[in-house]
């Protein structure tokens, strides 16, 4: 099937993001998600905690029909510092999530962040999932990662080889400190990717003017600049950064030349969610006030932090 435009982001069903994940109201939350094909779709990873169990888990309580709704989890990341792209533990992965969310398939699987295993790895990876596609496990081979030049470089590598990379994700990447997945949409297209999903479009909590999460990688320029700016967003607009850069985002991503399939959401309630449901029938825009907070990000516009081995930008 293909992806509803609306992805129920399942990073937040992790101890990074709350001490009691347990406590989310995960059934609630993906009841309501499912029903309506605007937002009809999951994605997941191994690496997220809890989180296939706790998907896994509401997923058996609901009881939907596998084919009404787009499954997607990653592969590779075990740990912060520990990675397995080795064929074996690819194949172990998959079949293991199959296990823990209920399915015999997946829409995507993605490799998870490319841009800690060299080439070589990453090529034996993406080699494996092809041959879980052929066996019907999976319907769509992805890659995801930080820095989107390098996921590019892969796309357009396995498509000289005559082999195409389906989907590719990217995070923080499609948001409005950081044009730059927006800007490279067409080399995924050109390398033949079927589906680009945008995520994490607050910047892993980085744009708002509540705390930043601890386990943010981003400089202490660019945190402070942010927090700047938030806070002067409010006091002279009334207007709460989150809610801007989910509207930028959510425009951005879906303007009819954007090339951005779906956008990956992090929700953690209900009324989480119906905000958001809210922001992308509403997609308002905001030019003037999408280029006031760009022009106050200043020189962090862009910016980018070290991932794996490719170094950051500015």
């Amino acid at each position: 099937m293909e992806p509803p435009k609306l992805l129920i982001g399942g990073a937040v069903f992790n101890y990074q993001y709350t001490d009691t994940p347990e406590a989310t109201p995960v059934a609630e939350i993906l009841d309501k998600a499912l029903a309506n094909p605007l937002t009809a779709g999951i994605d997941t990873s191994p690496y997220y905690g809890p989180s296939e169990q706790l998907i896994g888990d509401a997923l058996r309580q609901l009881n939907r029909d596998r084919s009404t709704y787009f499954l997607a989890t990653k592969a590779g990341r075990i740990a912060l510092d520990d990675f397995d792209y080795s064929a074996a533990a690819i194949r172990a992965s998959v079949l293991r999530s199959c296990q823990r969310l209920n399915t015999d398939y997946f829409d995507v699987i993605y490799l998870h962040d490319v841009e800690f295993v060299d080439d070589a790895g990453v090529d034996e990876a993406i080699g494996e999932l092809f041959e879980l596609k052929a066996a019907g496990y999976i319907r769509n081979v992805g890659i995801s990662g930080y820095p989107v030049p390098l996921l590019v470089e892969i796309c357009q590598r396995w498509h000289a080889k005559g082999k195409s990379i389906d989907a590719v994700q990217s995070y923080c990447n499609g948001c409005i400190q950081n044009t730059t997945l927006f800007d490279l949409v067409p080399k995924f297209k050109e390398a033949g990717v079927k589906y680009v999903f945008n995520s994490s479009i607050l910047s892993m909590s980085l744009l708002r003017r509540q705390p930043t999460h601890k386990f943010h990688p981003a400089s202490t320029q660019m945190k402070q600049r942010i927090d700047d700016v938030a806070q002067k967003l409010y006091t002279e607009n009334q207007q709460e950064l989150a809610d801007v850069a989910t509207r930028y985002a959510l425009s951005r991503s879906f303007a009819d030349d954007s090339g951005i399939d779906a956008v990956n959401l992090g929700v953690s309630s209900v009324a989480e969610l119906d905000n958001a449901i809210a922001e992308y029938q509403r997609r308002r825009d905001d030019p003037e006030v999408y280029a006031k907070v760009q022009s106050w990000i200043g020189d962090q516009m862009n910016v980018t932090w070290d991932s794996g081995r490719v170094r950051g930008r500015g």
